[in-house]
């Protein structure tokens, strides 16, 4: 491998290295034989993630050029384009490899970089989507000071420029597939697809087998595009905690090559697990709270006590709320249930007339005493057969909150394998619901005066 390709760049059009971006940088530090590694950016970087990798990684600050035909787009367009004119100038200028921010790296690239080429790159592939472009430009390696590299930079400075309205990707793939293909030979060009493994989308954030992908492309890959796809999860949702806990086939991917102070590095993980009370996603407070005031129950069963916010929130709205602050003078009857004795703290014996400790499956007969029973955060940890045989069992109203997709909970250092989500549940199995981001309601029995 000559001196003229070893580095290796990435490049960094937004103000954020999030977790995900991190992660592919990790990925290349450990896997390829570089011998530096740049980040492009347009100013200095203060995150979490970019004090781990700093020490490792040169930030080369660059001013950001003010394109007229990106002047009216909005923010994740102009990132996009700036994106693929940084890249046609550093690589045009310094050579070696370009790796896309979601990208994830599992074996070292640059075994396959033939010196008799001018340029490595990866055969576009979707399982899908059909393109009309023969190379994409997520991973590519170049010599420095090419001709056509000067081409693409020169086409793609009068889309830039232009007065007229640009489309979304010209100055990506299209331009480099059609430069490459009209000024080099095919014997200058190393197209690796096995080497690059893109359009698997599926296959990532799914619990698909890889085997079952096509050929043995999955056996060679070296590089591995992890977004895309109509079904591939939003960036930003991908955490610590999810790797830790998701079966999805790219979590493994990341426990396989990285060790768990590469993938977790800020620990994230382990303090999340001395917290070893449960909660719930705070978006769902106010609709389940105006449920509760709508149904004016005179009777309330909270399942799932936990750290007893719900029964909190309902002494607070349905008797402290009308004037009745006094112990003495609440009317309401609010029970728990709970499986797990250990979450008992002050809040059960303050704000609940009863705590019963025992499995909601074993207590069905009571869920006909009240005329509320809530199951907030909890009907994912019942099988479908015990969650129906619950709702079933309840005479009066209930409310039911939920995760809209499923995730593996975290049993915490007090291993309570109760927690663990075995159900996934959806609008059509209620009477009513409401979909938020993160989290499904639905209930039954209430008489809404308003959207919830």
């Amino acid at each position: 491998m000559g001196t003229s390709i070893s580095k290796c760049h990435f490049i960094l059009t937004s103000d954020e290295l999030i977790y995900l971006y991190y992660l592919s940088i990790a990925s290349a530090l450990k896997t390829q034989k570089a011998d530096k590694f740049f980040l492009w950016a347009f100013g200095k970087l203060q995150g979490k993630y970019w004090q781990v990798i700093k020490d490792r990684v040169e930030l080369v600050i660059i001013p950001k050029p003010d394109f007229p035909a990106l002047r009216n787009k909005p923010p994740h367009f102009q990132y996009a384009h700036l994106k693929d004119w940084i890249v046609w100038n550093v690589l045009y200028k310094h050579g070696g490899l370009y790796l896309d921010l979601d990208n994830f790296c599992v074996a070292d690239i640059f075994t396959l970089w033939d010196n008799s080429k001018d340029v490595m790159v990866n055969l576009q592939f979707r399982e899908e989507v059909p393109v009309d472009y023969l190379y994409h430009a997520g991973c590519m390696m170049v010599k420095p000071k090419m001709l056509f590299m000067h081409q693409i930079i020169q086409e793609a400075d009068i889309l830039f420029n232009g007065d007229g309205d640009m489309d979304w990707g010209k100055t990506g793939p299209p331009l480099m597939s059609r430069v490459i293909n009209s000024a080099l030979p095919l014997d200058k060009v190393n197209a690796i697809a096995p080497g690059i493994l893109g359009g698997c989308a599926d296959f990532i954030w799914g619990c698909k087998d890889p085997l079952t992908f096509p050929g043995k492309l999955w056996e060679q890959a070296k590089v591995i595009h992890v977004y895309g796809g109509k079904r591939s999860e939003t960036i930003r949702e991908i955490n610590e905690e999810y790797i830790r806990t998701n079966r999805a086939l790219f979590p493994e991917i990341v426990k396989q090559h990285l060790t768990e102070e590469e993938w977790d590095p800020l620990n994230v993980v382990t303090h999340k697990e001395k917290a070893i009370m449960p909660t719930s996603h705070p978006e769902a407070i106010s609709p389940i709270l105006n449920l509760i005031m709508q149904a004016a129950p005179k009777s309330v069963l909270d399942v799932g006590v936990g750290f007893g916010k719900n029964g909190l929130l309902c002494r607070e709205y349905l008797d402290i709320w009308y004037g009745r602050v006094l112990k003495e003078s609440w009317q309401t009857q609010i029970d728990g249930l709970e499986v797990f004795p250990k979450y008992d703290n002050p809040n059960w014996h303050y704000c609940y007339n009863n705590i019963i400790v025992g499995n909601i499956v074993d207590n069905l007969e009571r869920l006909g005493q009240y005329d509320l029973v809530l199951l907030i955060d909890v009907i994912e940890h019942l099988t479908k057969d015990d969650g129906i045989a619950v709702l079933e069992a309840i005479q009066g109203a209930y409310i039911v909150s939920t995760p809209r997709r499923f995730y593996q909970a975290n049993v915490g250092t007090l291993e309570n394998t109760y927690k663990l989500h075995v159900s996934r549940w959806y609008p059509s199995e209620f009477d009513n619901t409401l979909e938020l981001s993160c989290q499904l309601i639905g209930w039954k029995g209430i008489q809404t005066k308003e959207r919830a």
